[in-house]
């Protein structure tokens, strides 16, 4: 930007529009309203004790600075005069190199206007008089809480408070600061108190920048919404109610917060911070990206002689990529929580205004044990003495008339020991790989369920998706895999919301993670995996990374193999950063071969090499592994063969007595002289169903039969099975369906299960060309065997989706099949992201279950 703008601007600056932070409050329509001011009933009502300083110059004075946040040049006092914050600054370990960045225009502080008198039927109006920056007289400073921890920097609790006149009434307006030593966030709890004989009516305030600046840049782009479960939701309509403003540019983000139920945002224009508090809420724009203004306001209560009203608010910034832990941060303390055996310093939740006195005050439900409730002034005291779950307290007020209105609060009792903790299994992930993420609950026996949230910054904004809802806690701990598609940005955010239950307060917190996007991921296979001497090989390439560059050569022996040098990366599925290359071997010849696979760096400096050992056997069987049926008279049943070398994993998927689909295993046999012929044991294990799986639980079970596949040449066989005393034959043939497309793909055809973790189940895929038919072998709800299928999908780079359906027919065991009977039905989707050839994500949701588990090929 040309830097005769910046001088511009602060020619055309109008004198008397001071700096200051800008929030917006709105009272209810009745008398009294809930004040939620989290968790600092006991630690923000610091006693007026100690250094009490006037205003006016001294020689010492205190400046927010905990190395992620500061208020004010560090060589000043980060509360000014008026009672309102410096410029802030946040600190950037990237930008630059790292260093402190302003979070305003030039060098102006936060604002803040006050407005009473006039009509105040509508919530939001610019009725009576309003002050922008108001002088504040007889300023007095509570630093007793204040931590130095650098000559006069430091942080802690700073609490201004002074007396203001607007529209000839006089009231005191008092600000409590709150910086925690390691938080990117600082909380403001405003109050205004009636130190007049007359009522202050139609009494609002905002508090905002008449001009926002982020990072290096005067033009970001701010957002209104509101956190939702610890997560900043923009809205979808500008008349609803929005208490969050996330404000951001390049690399840096701002978060403007308020736990009120009565506050509103509003954004606007550069330069007057009457812009945005003469802007109101309910019209103002979703989103701009200017150079502009914000606020945030607050309607509060009328306020006869001696009363008070006051609302809490949120101010936080930091690098982009953290910025969604620094969210749930603020989420967290927003909470109204009150720590078990901890003394509480009285406060009033709800109060009134209006009325004739004098007032009584009831509540509902009771309060947890040790707390008191004052029916004639609506405080609470004494010391909880159990842990609560968050609970909606109602207060009632009745006057003498009598008339009376109601409110709500929430809070709840923790036991001080309860703590939700998040790990991730790996330090750095790798590109589009998946990555398992832990959190544990520790607490007084704490049940209930984890939310996975995963936050980074897309390419037009900010990304945020729920990976893995509600997953139960097992003996506190829950886990989630993310998705490797998820891994493709630096960093990202996971975040993790815990329920809560009746013994553990509801708990947020984040981790964050850095990904790779430098390093390319090359895997290789071998198709079939045990071939057969004269027969064809081909060895696939599968290359993940940021852009698909560069060239592989598949080598032997130290040489490239013939028309396998610098074979192009093809892309898959319309992805640009995964694709595949193929060497293709003609009449491979019997013995070990060890193949190599080279890609070179991106950088033109050195190279990623794998390794493939294939056993090339002199003779053996054929390699039957497919999908097999009865054909179209016998449409409905079928068998998936998957052959390793000499042994085969051969599963039937037919139906029992009533119809419903059940599923028998030969996870192993033997050939007969001739090789034509393969028999084993039967099997039907037990288990749980997939919505809530248990390894330990499952049970293999003794063999109910045994069946022989006698292969009449390379696409039809006979089968003759015993199954439970009932024996019969079965002409079968492969399955046929689209084959080869000419298109780039990954090699899949295989058996894929959970690793030991989740033995029991799997997943046969069946692959023609680029077209995938997976069967999933699972558990019923009541443990027997169950099956679906997702006979095609489509691409979408790595990831291949389909519909899950769930069958029913006739009997099939011992009696004529009646293909008639047979009736699919759709009850889902499933999602296979294959992360390289050895390794996917399975994501599905069937019948309202959603679930994600990472699947590997099954070795035997």
């Amino acid at each position: 930007m040309d830097p005769a703008y910046f001088l511009s601007k602060k020619v055309f600056r109008p004198p008397g529009d001071r700096p200051g932070l800008f929030v917006r409050l709105r009272g209810l329509s009745a008398r009294v309203s809930a004040c939620v001011s989290g968790l600092s009933f006991v630690a923000a009502s610091a006693l007026w004790i100690a250094m009490l300083v006037a205003s006016g110059p001294v020689s010492a004075y205190e400046a927010f600075q905990n190395g992620r946040l500061r208020f004010g040049t560090g060589a000043e006092a980060s509360v000014n005069a008026g009672g309102t914050l410096q410029q802030p600054f946040y600190y950037d370990s990237v930008l630059g190199g790292g260093g402190w960045y302003k979070l305003t225009y030039s060098s102006y502080p936060l604002n803040i206007a006050i407005g009473v008198g006039g009509d105040g039927t509508s919530n939001w109006n610019l009725n009576g008089s309003i002050s922008q920056d108001p002088a504040l007289s007889g300023q007095l400073l509570d630093v007793a809480n204040f931590v130095r921890t650098s000559g006069s920097m430091g942080y802690g609790t700073i609490i201004s408070k002074g007396n203001v006149t607007v529209g000839g009434q006089t009231f005191e307006v008092r600000n409590s600061y709150s910086l925690g030593q390691t938080d990117s966030f600082i909380r403001i709890t405003t109050r205004i108190t009636n130190t007049g004989a007359a009522p202050l009516q139609n009494v609002r305030v905002w508090v905002g920048t008449r001009d926002d600046w982020v990072g290096t840049t005067d033009s970001p782009t701010k957002r209104r919404g509101n956190l939702v479960n610890g997560v900043f939701t923009q809205l979808t309509s500008p008349a609803t109610r929005s208490a969050a403003l996330q404000v951001s540019s390049g690399s840096t983000g701002v978060l403007f917060f308020s736990t009120s139920s009565r506050a509103y945002t509003s954004i606007n224009n550069c330069c007057s911070f009457s812009n945005s508090y003469g802007q109101n809420p309910e019209t103002s724009a979703i989103t701009l990206t200017n150079d502009g203004s914000y606020a945030l306001f607050v309607r509060m209560n009328d306020l006869a002689a001696g009363q008070s009203d006051e609302f809490t608010w949120f101010y936080a910034a930091g690098e982009l990529g953290n910025l969604g832990q620094i969210v749930a941060a603020v989420g967290a303390a927003a909470a109204i929580t009150l720590p078990m055996n901890g003394p509480v310093t009285p406060f009033t939740p709800v109060s009134s205004s209006g009325g004739t006195g004098p007032f009584t005050y009831s509540i509902s439900p009771p309060l947890p044990p040790g707390l008191t409730f004052n029916t004639s002034n609506g405080q609470i005291s004494g010391t909880p003495l159990a842990p609560s779950p968050t609970t909606v307290y109602t207060v009632t007020i009745t006057d003498s008339v009598p008339s009376s209105t109601s409110a709500t609060f929430t809070m709840t009792v923790t036991s001080g020991t309860t703590q939700v903790s998040v790990s991730s299994s790996v330090n750095v992930a790798a590109f589009g790989a998946p990555v398992t993420v832990r959190a544990e609950v520790t607490g007084t026996n704490p049940t209930g369920t984890v939310t996975f949230t995963v936050i980074y910054k897309g390419a037009d904004d900010t990304v945020i998706l729920p990976v893995c809802v509600d997953v139960p806690l097992v003996a506190g701990s829950a886990e989630c895999i993310v998705p490797g598609e998820f891994h493709k940005v630096s960093p990202i955010s996971y975040h993790v919301a815990y329920s809560g239950d009746a013994q553990n307060p509801p708990l947020i917190t984040s981790l964050l993670q850095l990904v790779t996007l430098t390093r390319s991921t090359l895997t290789a296979v071998a198709a079939p995996q045990a071939p057969l001497a004269g027969r064809n090989l081909a060895l696939n390439a599968m290359v993940v990374q940021p852009g698909l560059t560069g060239k592989v050569t598949f080598y032997e022996h130290g040489m490239p193999l013939p028309g396998c040098s610098e074979v192009a990366l093809a892309p898959i599925g319309g992805s640009t950063d995964a694709g595949t290359a193929t060497c293709r071997i003609n009449a491979v010849a019997a013995g070990n071969h060890m193949y190599a696979v080279t890609l070179p760096h991106t950088s033109g400096s050195g190279f990623e090499q794998v390794a493939v050992a294939v056993h090339v056997a002199a003779a053996g069987p054929e390699d039957y592994s497919d999908l097999w049926w009865g054909g179209t008279a016998e449409n409905g049943w079928g068998m998936s063969v998957t052959q390793h070398g000499t042994t085969q994993f051969a599963v039937l998927f037919v139906y029992d007595s009533a119809g419903n689909p059940v599923w028998y295993t030969m996870p192993g046999g033997t050939w007969n002289a001739a090789a034509d012929a393969y028999s084993g044991l039967l099997y039907q294990p037990t288990g749980t169903p997939h919505t809530a799986y248990d390894a330990s639980q499952f049970r293999a079970n003794d063999p109910v039969g045994t069946l022989t596949i006698t292969y009449a040449g390379q696409s039809t066989a006979s089968l003759a099975y015993t199954i439970n005393g009932v024996s019969g034959t079965k002409q079968v043939v492969r399955q046929g369906y689209p084959g080869e497309d000419g298109r780039s793909r990954v090699m899949v055809a295989d058996m894929w299960w959970g690793g030991s973790k989740e033995s029991g189940w799997g997943l046969s895929i069946d692959q023609h060309g680029g077209v995938l038919f997976p069967i999933w072998y699972t558990y019923d709800a009541t443990g027997k065997t169950c099956w679906f299928t997702v006979p095609g999908g489509s691409w979408n780079g790595t990831t291949f989706t389909g519909d899950v359906y769930l069958s029913t027919s006739a009997p099939w065991l011992g009696v004529r099949y009646e293909s008639t009977a047979f009736s699919p039905r759709k009850v889902g989707t499933l999602s296979l992201t294959f992360i390289d050839q050895e390794t996917a994500t399975m994501r599905y949701t069937v019948e309202g279950f959603t679930h994600i588990d990472t699947l590997v090929r099954q070795g035997f």
